[in-house]
């Protein structure tokens, strides 16, 4: 027993005037001993030549430039995309579908023309309309449920498949209260090449070009992203505007698809909050 008590003070003894020690010490001492214990610790660095830390500086500045072109052209979209949230403040039961109003108008532009006819409005990435009437403090918008509101349109499959093309349309009536808003498509096929991929032919989803080889696809399906191309002049491409729900069959001599999409936008019917955006600048009247 007295051993064992020997043993932990002479642990502590020694503890203690290692301490002593260092605060005691001289500096240029403490300094050679930390250099030598930095230098045992890290015993494959100083056999390393100065080439390979030259090669990896560079390498680093040149990731650091990459990343720093990155970072500003991500500054410069988030610039781009400047628009006000707003909220609904009148709907109208005998045009629920059509319209319904906000409480911007003219007199929020203060530094740029963000509310104005034809500003897209928006619910997260979805839209759900255009304003068509701008006042001094409130602007209508028309509902992409509304018949006379027809954006361009695509499929999108996965992440890479932009497939057909067409245009989407309100089917219920303006009239009071829908619970499940369902859109028409029309004109729906992929007939003209462009940026996306090449055309295909509308049956068999096979390339329009017959030296062109790839797997044939279905051109529309069930389930596939409707999203806006950019084309209609009014709405900027890449925005959700519904998925498709229904196909329906071709007919003899028909060229296009037609077919059913749910809006993407969550709660249509119970708005109370939107987001504006600038009108993408074409002028319908002068076009």
């Amino acid at each position: 027993m007295r051993t064992r008590v020997k043993d932990q003070y002479r642990r502590y003894f020694l503890l203690a005037l290692s301490l002593f020690s260092i605060l005691v010490l001289p500096a240029a001492f403490v300094q050679k001993f930390r250099a030598l214990a930095i230098s045992f610790l890290s015993p494959c660095r100083q056999f390393l030549p100065p080439a390979i830390y030259q090669d990896e500086n560079a390498k680093l500045k040149s990731e650091l430039a990459v990343l720093k072109k990155r970072l500003d052209k991500l500054n410069r979209q988030i610039s781009d995309e400047i628009g006000i949230s707003a909220t609904v403040i009148y709907r109208d039961p005998m045009s629920w579908s059509s319209s319904f109003w906000i409480d911007v108008g003219e007199r929020t532009n203060h530094t740029q023309q963000i509310v104005a006819k034809n500003s897209p409005v928006l619910i997260g990435d979805s839209i759900i309309g255009a304003i068509d009437y701008v006042g001094k403090t409130q602007s209508r918008v028309r509902l992409i449920t509304d018949s006379g509101l027809n954006p361009s349109v695509r499929a999108v499959r996965g992440n890479t498949s932009y497939l057909a093309k067409g245009v989407l349309q309100g089917t219920g009536p303006p009239l009071w209260r829908g619970r499940s808003p369902t859109l028409k498509g029309i004109g729906f096929n992929y007939d003209f090449d462009d940026t996306e991929g090449s055309a295909r032919d509308l049956v068999t989803g096979a390339y329009a070009d017959p030296f062109k080889k790839g797997e044939a696809i279905s051109l529309i399906k069930e389930g596939d992203l409707l999203v806006t191309t950019g084309m209609d002049g009014v709405f900027p491409a890449g925005l959700k505007v519904a998925v498709v729900t229904k196909i329906f069959p071709l007919k003899e001599g028909d060229y296009t698809y037609s077919l059913e999409a749910k809006p993407t936008a969550a709660a249509i019917e119970d708005i109370c909050f939107v987001y504006v955006t600038p009108p993408i600048g074409f002028n319908m009247e002068e076009g």
